[in-house]
């Protein structure tokens, strides 16, 4: 391997360490409110508190999804269609779980 091939790859290594760098604390917030909403859901007993905490964590990935790409710049159409549905198959699930649909 020569010396540009090694610089170039030095270059990616960093470019790749700076993106998680900066990304850590955005998944990490995503990783407490999903946990957070699980140990609230849990707790819960009745259904339209558990209802309402659901929706709000289907929100919050849709949002987080969005924002996430719009700080990026690389926002389109197929990403916010993509989150709305997993956001919309995280509801469907934790409804079926925690609600006993």
């Amino acid at each position: 391997m020569d010396k540009a091939q090694s610089s170039k790859l030095s270059a990616e290594r960093a470019d790749r360490q700076k993106y998680h760098r900066e990304h850590l604390l955005q998944y990490a917030l995503l990783a407490v409110v999903f946990i957070f909403s699980l140990a609230i859901l849990i707790q819960l007993t009745e259904m339209i508190p558990r209802l309402l905490v659901i929706f709000v964590l289907s929100a919050f990935y849709l949002g987080w999804g969005v924002w996430h790409h719009w700080e990026e710049k690389n926002l389109t159409r197929a990403h916010v269609l993509e989150y709305l549905l997993i956001s919309t198959l995280i509801f469907v699930v934790l409804a079926f779980v925690f609600l006993g649909i």
